[in-house]
């Protein structure tokens, strides 16, 4: 009888500690949304070092999160760490991340290779169809254009990304590049101190 009553017993608090751990998991994952927060803030920002440790952070509350690959792909592509980009992206689908998102994170990521051939319709779709993400890709575009020294080309889409995102230093930065590339050291610093104005902006 008391055998009886101790099995009993462990039926009733086996699923209770079960279900304990599961609500745990859930709870620490659905934190993991906060410090991603923070790494998107600091991606815009281009604060790529802090941006890292905020996904670390979510890390540490969920090891297998979607959102988490993702964001550590796109941190990686901006270091220019692209071998490590396409694998977090590979882990981001794997875990469950939309296909049409990493899609166009691995063509942002090919961009900066210089390597455009095969992506220059899907780029171009990508403008055109941009949410809130265009100035990212006109970087990423501008970055291929200029590893192929199309720098008439990559002079224009600059133009039109000025255009688009007025507040962004980064079109400046670039700029002051191919005056550094053009040996135009005035034109260099001009576009610098404009790049600075924009980040006061």
């Amino acid at each position: 009888m008391k055998h009886f009553t101790k099995t009993k017993r462990l039926l009733i608090v086996i699923p209770v500690v079960l279900g304990a751990a599961a609500a745990c998991t859930w709870i620490l994952g659905g934190l993991a949304w906060c410090p991603q927060h923070f790494a998107r803030q600091a991606l815009v920002q281009r604060h790529y070092q802090q941006a890292w440790d905020w996904t670390q952070t979510a890390r540490r509350l969920d090891t297998q999160d979607a959102e988490t690959e993702f964001l550590q792909a796109r941190i990686e592509r901006k270091r220019g760490h692209l071998t490590d980009a396409l694998r977090h992206l590979e882990l981001a689908e794997t875990l469950g991340a939309d296909r049409r998102r990493v899609r166009r994170e691995k063509v942002l990521t090919q961009a900066q290779t210089g390597d455009l051939a095969d992506i220059l319709i899907e780029l171009d779709r990508m403008l055109i169809d941009h949410s809130d993400d265009g100035s990212d890709i006109c970087e990423a575009y501008v970055n291929g254009l200029l590893i192929n020294g199309q720098m008439e080309t990559a002079n224009v889409l600059i133009e039109q990304w000025t255009v688009a995102f007025p507040t962004d230093p980064q079109p400046d930065h670039l700029k002051g590049r191919i005056a550094e590339f053009r040996n135009q050291p005035a034109q260099a610093e001009h576009q610098g101190d404009c790049a600075i104005l924009g980040k006061l902006r």
